[in-house]
């Protein structure tokens, strides 16, 4: 939707390729207005990062609704992302996301594999109600 058009308009101007499989989780996700602000906002702020900082050339994004909760998997082949970008003074970006993640109750985990960065977000689709 249009999350992902945008996600892919942003990344085609960085030269970073996206990849975005679309799955069919079999039952229809619906999220209120302000989960769904901010999980948008949650995820512009993910790209944002990976574009201004990780050097990637490639994204996967991958989600899922599993277990009451919304799973979100952002990998990048980039360089090593462990919370905070050295040089990236004055940034607020990494405050609201927790700011926000807070209050949906969601986590957000930061991991690094032989082939880049990978961010795992977790929303409970309870917050929805």
């Amino acid at each position: 939707g249009e999350l992902r058009h945008e996600t892919q308009v942003r990344l085609d101007a960085a030269g970073i390729a996206l990849s975005w499989p679309l799955h069919d989780t079999g039952q229809d996700i619906t999220l209120n207005y302000d989960v769904y602000k901010h999980y948008l906002s949650i995820m512009r702020e993910l790209f944002a990062n990976i574009i201004r900082h990780a050097g990637a050339t490639r994204v996967r994004v991958d989600i899922d609704c599993r277990d009451g909760c919304l799973l979100s998997r952002i990998g990048d082949d980039g360089q090593r992302f462990n919370g905070e970008h050295p040089g990236h003074e004055g940034g607020h970006g990494l405050f609201n996301l927790q700011r926000r993640l807070q209050e949906l109750g969601g986590t957000l985990r930061y991991d690094r594999g032989d082939d880049g960065n990978l961010a795992e977000l977790d929303i409970p689709l309870r917050a929805a109600d």
